[in-house]
Order: structure tokens, then sequence, then C-alpha cells
């Protein structure tokens, strides 16, 4: 049973690395997005005429277009955030709870049940900490109106 840490230790390294490593291209995708999408909308509007641009610009694409300048882009939508939020806090509190269960069921070495109850207790703060920050996340974004209900139509164009 003592070969348990090492494999607990290895699987949490590659899973944090893991972690780091999607935030990080997460970014960059996203930065890219942006540059691509703000150079697309400075393109389009160099090429129209003086005469033109008025025109554009009073029209509904137009308008749209001034407005995904003028607001900084918000990324995901924040009810997507708060989901992912809940989902992994949900998961991880059942992976905490589970390696307790485990650790109180099965008659271990020490040493081995220490390490269990180790990343158990890790991986359930997590959990509640997500879900308790999923929950904080709801309620402002509900307070500024950045989510949309169903008779609401009050929701921020994307």
């Amino acid at each position: 049973m003592a070969f348990l840490i090492p494999i607990f230790i290895v699987g949490f390294v590659f899973g944090t690395i893991s972690w780091i490593a999607f935030v990080i291209l997460e970014a960059v995708r996203s930065r890219q997005r942006i540059q691509a999408t703000s150079a697309l909308q400075g393109k389009l509007i160099d090429r129209l005429g003086a005469d033109d641009i008025g025109v554009f610009l009073n029209s509904e694409n137009g308008s749209q277009m001034l407005r995904a300048l003028a607001n900084q882009p918000t990324g995901d939508l924040a009810h997507v955030r708060i989901l992912r939020a809940l989902q992994s806090g949900l998961v991880l509190s059942v992976v905490g709870l589970g390696m307790f269960l485990y650790s109180g069921s099965q008659t271990l070495l020490l040493e081995v049940q220490d390490g269990i109850r180790l990343f158990a207790t890790l991986a359930l703060s997590l959990g509640v900490g997500l879900l308790l920050a999923a929950g904080a996340s709801y309620r402002m974004s509900k307070r500024m109106g950045l989510l949309k209900t169903a008779g609401d139509g009050s929701a921020p164009a994307v």
C-alpha cells in the first residue's frame, strides 16, 4: 500500500502541470481571437470611404461594431464560468469524500492512511472552495445584471 503515495503525487503533479498548460493556452487563444477581430474591424474601417463610413456606422452592423470596439472583451460568458466552477467543485468534493470513505473502510498502514487523507482533504477543500466561489459569482453576476433570466432580454450582447 505504500506504493499509492508516489502514484498520488505523480498524478497530482501531472494534473497541476496540465491545468497550468490549459490556462496558458486558453489565454493565448483568447488573445489571438481578440487581435484577429480587432485587425479585421480596423481593415474594414480603412477600406471604407469618407461617405461610406457615416452610412456604415449609422447602420445596425456599424453600431454593433462600435459597441464591440468600445467594450473590453469579456471572454466567456458569466454563466459558463459559473457552471465550470460548479462542475469542478462537485467533482473534487465527491473525489475527496470518496477518498475519505475508502481510507475509513479499509485496514491500511498508518502512513498510507495519512497520505490518502491528505489528498482527500486537499480535494475536498478545493471542491468546497470552488462551490463557494461559484455561489458568490452567481450572486454577484445576478446583482450586476450579467445573467440572463428566462423572461428577461436584458443580458449584454456578446
